[in-house]
């Protein structure tokens, strides 16, 4: 039988083994996330696409047309 191992060499395996998960988990979280956040201004900006017509947003005045012929 080999050598009980000391309690740094305990306290250093479960950091690593707490360590694992825990990235791979933030990872898939923060993809999760970034592309729930990415898929969802797509959708926005089509939607407001569709919804504005095309042209100026705002309808010139009578006489801001006299002006510029």
């Amino acid at each position: 039988m080999g050598e009980e191992p000391t309690w740094l060499e305990l306290l250093f395996a479960f950091v690593v083994t707490a360590l694992v998960p825990t990235a791979v988990g933030l990872t898939v979280i923060c993809s999760v996330v970034g592309l729930t956040l990415w898929a969802r201004a797509t959708l926005r900006r089509r939607r407001t696409a569709k919804r504005q017509p095309p042209g100026p947003a705002v309808p010139k005045a009578p006489e801001d047309l006299e002006q510029v012929s």
